[in-house]
């Protein structure tokens, strides 16, 4: 690590659909290797953020869905991201459980982005 790597404090990691899942679901393995790399960045005083995409994918998949809802089709996507947000949530609890890390779901709003301390 350079010098200002050790300054940094909190890190935001986004993770896309493409990258969390392909046609055949989530990417478990992914995901395992990505709570190992984040459980090690806090072991060594790092706060880590996740913002992570998948939902609508995941809730497809668990609603046995073929393909992805039409941009258009709001309700279904909003049906398929209910759906998977929670699956979602179970692969990162049982990735992140493995060493004994907790993980939590927080909502964001537009003012929590107002201001940066805030994040």
């Amino acid at each position: 690590m350079n010098s200002h790597e050790n300054d940094i404090k909190r890190i935001v990691v986004k993770i896309g659909t493409s990258t969390l899942s392909d046609k055949d679901g989530l990417k478990y393995d992914l995901i395992e290797d990505i709570a190992r790399q984040i459980s090690h960045l806090k072991k060594v005083g790092k706060d880590v953020i996740i913002v992570t995409s998948g939902a609508i994918g995941a809730g497809c998949k668990a609603l046995n869905l073929m393909q992805n809802p039409q941009p258009t089709d709001i309700i279904l996507k909003q049906a398929c991201a209910a759906v998977g947000q929670s699956v979602v949530m179970e692969a990162y609890h049982n990735a992140f459980a493995s060493y004994n890390e907790v993980v939590a779901q927080v909502l964001l709003t537009y003012d929590d982005f107002s201001d940066r301390k805030s994040i």
